[in-house]
């Protein structure tokens, strides 16, 4: 939602309210993922590969926001002081996210001293998001 004397500015102010709600999602279903990921990690790896896992997915989820998709765009009437209100809600595709960040870990882990399997993070990534939380 964004509110402002300014229709415009009111529509930016949804879009990067948005955007964090989309990043802030993403980041919950990263975490998880990664915390069911390291369980079944020995106790050295698991601190290096979820710094590695948060740090990656973290990154490349604030590169994908630009490509997320606006489903909702509504506009409230201007309050009595004139303040226009807009609601946006952004959709990102989970198949087009998944397959980003799997790729991302996959390029970049070596360099890391990560051993990550992927398909079981893809996995999981795909259990969290479906489970909506």
């Amino acid at each position: 939602m964004g509110i402002s004397d300014d229709p415009m500015t009111a529509q930016d102010k949804a879009q990067d309210a948005a955007r964090r709600q989309l990043a802030k999602t993403l980041e919950s279903i990263v975490t998880t993922t990664a915390d069911q990921y390291c369980v079944m990690l020995t106790e050295g790896e698991i601190a290096r590969s979820k710094q590695f896992l948060n740090q990656k997915t973290t990154v490349f989820a604030n590169q994908k926001l630009r490509l997320a998709r606006e489903i909702f765009n509504k506009w409230g009437r201007p309050d009595a002081n004139g303040m226009h209100t807009c609601y946006i809600v952004l959709e990102l595709a989970a198949k087009d996210y998944v397959n980003g960040v799997t790729n991302t870990i996959d390029r970049t882990q070596g360099e890391a001293n990560v051993n990550i399997d992927t398909k079981v993070f893809e996995e999981l990534l795909f259990k969290t998001i479906n489970s909506g939380k």
